[in-house]
């Protein structure tokens, strides 16, 4: 009981941390970019994941977002 007392503070932000962490995967899985690819099969759903990955990349290996 002690320990709980003691470290309310950071059990409290740990559930915080663990509830916001929840509500944001969720919303990156439900709103999430459509998959370009989803009709294709195989070697061209491969070679169009390939493309998207290589879009994504601008110059010098950053990420492009918009």
């Amino acid at each position: 009981m002690t320990l709980i007392q003691r470290h309310r503070f950071l059990l409290v932000a740990l559930v915080l941390l663990t509830f916001l962490c929840t509500v944001y995967l969720y919303f990156a899985v439900t709103l999430g970019t459509s998959d370009e690819c989803s009709g294709l099969i195989g070697a061209r759903r491969a070679t169009c994941n390939l493309k998207l990955v290589k879009d994504s990349v601008a110059g010098k290996g950053k990420l492009k977002f918009f």
